[in-house]
């Protein structure tokens, strides 16, 4: 449920990571009214719009603590991705087949205070905001929360705002990303048990934890901001906002520069992606493109979060309109 359009993320010969989201926006989990009818009367707006109010905050606040430069590429600020996932979480309160209600949206919401980043940065929701809805497998859907199958959730491509109801994948199941398996478990064409840290690790039969990378063939967390590291195989915490200085071989904070500024290394750009010029080899930053602009997942311009470019346009995720 991710779109993989990437921060900057090292691909070095001395390590391997598995691909992670340029922003991570998730199918929320969350609730509706009824199984068919949305939010009816003023108090029950109410309660919606809290929850959402809510979910968006915490959601967005775990965001920035597991992954800050996501969210400021995605979103810009804090206050933005608050703002733009309220919309998609009152989409979710009018989606046929939801089985919470906004009460319990507090408990989803509370979750993300503490879920663990490897989850956060690959947009898996809690299992605290997992309750089965009434849709079967294989109905179209837009969130979570609308499929009844134990361990149900919405299959959806990279690439769309709406999917069909199926199963999280045990070990052995086959997968596109680490969404598609139950929790715990990782990705790698099919769902495994990831490694320990400290463990051996090969970037494909024996996967690290999506926040860790395998370094010399063993899974290691990042460096840290100061830690010593080499420019030409950079393993310093991307999800953090870090890269490689090869000034002072240290991990080092990315600069955030503005649409239109100079872009590159150190240099990463808010609320937009860096694109190189064919003819004068001169890079720039970008802006995110509005909801119903042109898009392009692989040159950009890219969506705003939690926007994805659905056939060449921004659209926003709209569980509601899932049939």
């Amino acid at each position: 449920m991710i779109e993989t359009m990437s921060t900057p993320e090292g691909r070095s010969a001395g390590w391997t990571r598995r691909t992670r989201a340029r922003w991570a926006w998730v199918v929320i989990g969350l609730a509706a009214c009824s199984a068919r009818t949305p939010c009816g009367g003023s108090s029950d707006k109410g309660a919606a719009d809290k929850a959402c109010t809510d979910w968006a905050t915490h959601y967005c606040n775990r965001l920035e603590s597991c992954a800050p430069l996501s969210l400021q590429i995605g979103y810009g600020e804090l206050a933005e991705c608050i703002e733009r996932n309220k919309p998609v979480c009152s989409s979710v309160l009018r989606a046929e087949g939801t089985g919470q209600t906004p009460s319990r949206m507090a408990s989803c919401a509370q979750a993300y205070d503490t879920t663990a980043c490897e989850e956060v940065v690959v947009a898996k929701p809690p299992s605290a905001c997992a309750v089965p809805g009434s849709l079967p497998v294989g109905a179209p859907c837009g969130d979570d929360s609308q499929c009844s199958a134990p361990n149900g959730y919405c299959r959806m491509a990279s690439d769309d705002t709406c999917g069909t109801c199926a199963e999280l994948g045990r070990v052995g199941a086959g997968c596109y990303s680490d969404r598609d398996c139950d929790h715990g478990l990782v990705c790698y064409f099919t769902c495994m048990a990831p490694v320990a840290a400290g463990a051996a690790c090969d970037g494909m039969t024996r996967q690290c934890p999506a926040t860790m990378i395998c370094l010399d063939y063993a899974c290691v967390a990042p460096g840290a901001s100061g830690a010593a590291c080499n420019p030409r195989a950079d393993t310093c915490d991307r999800d953090r906002g870090l890269f490689c200085d090869p000034q002072v071989k240290r991990c080092s904070s990315y600069a955030l520069a503005a649409a239109g500024a100079p872009c590159g290394t150190g240099t990463t750009c808010r609320a937009g992606g860096c694109a190189t010029n064919p003819a004068t080899q001169k890079s720039t930053c970008m802006a995110n493109a509005a909801d119903g602009a042109d898009c392009d997942p692989t040159a950009g311009p890219f969506c705003t979060g939690p926007a994805r470019c659905v056939n060449g346009t921004c659209k926003v995720p709209d569980a509601a309109r899932c049939n």
